[in-house]
């Protein structure tokens, strides 16, 4: 079986000439994420440039010079500290996933509760704080 953007532990062993074990111990540490599907584990291509190191290389030959740097601030109503956690966690998730052409970026959130609203403060690139508007838009629809 395929799965598209992943490697199995053999075609990884053989890339790395390291025997089978050794890359399933490496999971088995927390070396190397992995995921198992039925009796094998998979590797993402991206998890596997991390571990052998070429994940920094690809994100400097990837990454340009950045000219414009955006800063921006959204306050959002909510109804309590358990919405505006739930707020929190999904723009970590999105901003933890983000492409690494974005470059570097931050987030921060602050519950304001006597005004029963979140404060995210964001810093990057024009297209990172696009897109974090964009998913902050899609999680307040109702």
């Amino acid at each position: 079986m395929v799965i598209k953007n992943y490697m199995t532990v053999d075609e990884i062993s053989e890339k790395l000439k390291m025997h089978p074990k050794t890359i399933r111990r490496y999971i088995r540490d927390g070396k190397i994420k992995g995921r198992k599907i039925g009796k094998s584990w998979y590797i993402s291509y991206e998890e596997y440039l991390k571990f052998t190191g070429e994940e920094d290389k690809k994100a400097q030959a990837v990454q340009l010079p950045r000219k414009i740097s955006v800063s921006t601030v959204v306050d959002i109503l909510v109804n309590d500290i358990d919405e505006s956690m739930r707020i929190a966690n999904m723009l970590s998730a999105v901003m933890n996933n983000k492409d690494p052409k974005y470059g570097s970026s931050t987030m921060t959130s602050q519950y304001i509760q006597p005004e029963s609203k979140i404060r995210i403060m964001l810093w990057g690139t024009v297209e990172f704080i696009q897109v974090m508007l964009e998913s902050i838009s899609v999680m307040t629809q109702y």
